[in-house]
């Protein structure tokens, strides 16, 4: 099973997959330091799907954390992984900046961080996503444990 999550970021992330001990940055960054511009964005994207794709081959249960804010690359995900499953953490860009605890969000405003989501280029929402969490609505601990419940059941209901 391939997971993808789709909006707001790392917050979330730290907050479910504290084994993994990464962030979007660092995942980045291991796997070649890219560039934050749109084709930069998609090339990392493409690659993290396909190292998805191949660790669910070999039957490993797979979490992606990423912003994926272009609704073509999500929809090119799904048919390139398996048992795709994608979680739309849908939440106001005011609420992640104030839970943005690397400042980006400030660094952005003020032009120290182009191309950055929420601020310089629009997420496209996604109008397939397999659970929507209503994160601004929430705390990270509940957004945390409800994604938790539901990644569980799914994985609980697959055979390997």
């Amino acid at each position: 099973t391939s997971v993808s999550f789709t909006s707001n970021w790392s917050t979330q992330y730290f907050a479910i997959w504290v084994d993994f001990n990464e962030d979007g940055d660092l995942l980045r960054e291991a796997m070649g330091n890219f560039d934050y511009d749109s084709s930069s964005r998609e090339e990392l994207g493409l690659k993290k799907a396909k190292l998805a794709q191949k660790l669910n081959s070999e039957g490993k249960i797979v979490i992606i954390s990423g912003i994926a804010h272009k609704k073509k690359w999500r929809q090119q995900y799904r048919k390139l992984i398996k048992n795709y499953y994608e979680i739309f953490l849908n939440c106001d860009a005011k609420v992640c900046s104030s839970r943005d605890f690397k400042g980006n969000y400030q660094k952005a405003q003020i032009g120290e961080i182009n191309n950055f989501i929420g601020v310089h280029e629009d997420y496209e929402i996604s109008d397939s996503a397999d659970l929507v969490i209503n994160s601004d609505r929430f705390d990270v601990n509940s957004c945390s444990k409800e994604i938790f419940l539901n990644v569980s059941s799914l994985i609980s209901s697959y055979e390997y």
